[in-house]
């Protein structure tokens, strides 16, 4: 990750505090594309006393998408699994935080990389996945365009990272998966088939609205 922010409850105290890991979407020229869009909350619960870590990733930068190495999108998937790990660590290493609460949440990108990273970290005890995609392929594929076999060899490199095959790893710690309706980027069917992966616990919220 290239930055990160804390929130940090107010007054002193060791009384254990919930933490939570936020991993932002990819939306440019939106200004929230970034670590920005979870601080409202952060602040917001820092009040409630919970610690939060926010952090810029390789996709806070505008023209990530369209001008990244495609050829190594596997490389750089298992890089970004091993990054939220590492900023698992950091959020750990702060005092009193309470290790029964430790929650990541993750929307558009955030929430795709965060599921593979919550599947193999026992550490998290709860997870928010929103407007995710099934396949890292899905969206990889935009751009550059691929046909034939080339398309097929990509999506079949990429299969293995795919976050619906992941998310039923995450049981049994609960998630909460939420999707819109008119979502462009990920299609109803697609949310469902993630949806009905996770295991129990789960509850998934499907909102009439764009994800």
């Amino acid at each position: 990750a290239s930055g990160l922010a804390q929130g940090r409850p107010a007054g002193g105290g060791t009384a254990p505090r919930p933490a939570i890991l936020f991993l932002h979407w990819y939306g440019p020229p939106n200004p929230t594309s970034n670590r920005t869009q979870y601080l409202p909350e952060a602040v917001e619960l820092a009040g409630s006393g919970v610690v939060s870590l926010l952090v810029d990733t390789p996709w806070s930068q505008e023209r990530w998408f369209g001008t990244r190495d495609s050829a190594k999108d596997y490389e750089f998937t298992v890089q970004m699994v091993k990054d939220v790990t590492r900023a698992l660590d950091v959020l750990l290493a702060q005092p009193s935080i309470d290790r029964t609460r430790i929650a990541v949440v993750g929307h558009d990108f955030g929430a795709m990389w965060g599921s593979l990273a919550v599947a193999n970290d026992p550490r998290v005890t709860h997870f928010v996945y929103s407007a995710g995609t099934g396949s890292f392929s899905d969206w990889y594929l935009y751009t550059p365009k691929r046909e034939g076999a080339d398309r097929d060899a990509f999506i079949a490199r990429l299969a293995p990272l795919d976050p619906v095959k992941h998310l039923p790893k995450i049981a049994p710690r609960p998630v909460l998966l939420q999707f819109g309706t008119r979502d462009e980027h990920v299609k109803n069917e697609t949310a469902t088939a993630q949806a009905e992966a996770a295991k129990d616990p789960k509850t998934v919220k499907i909102y009439q609205n764009a994800g």
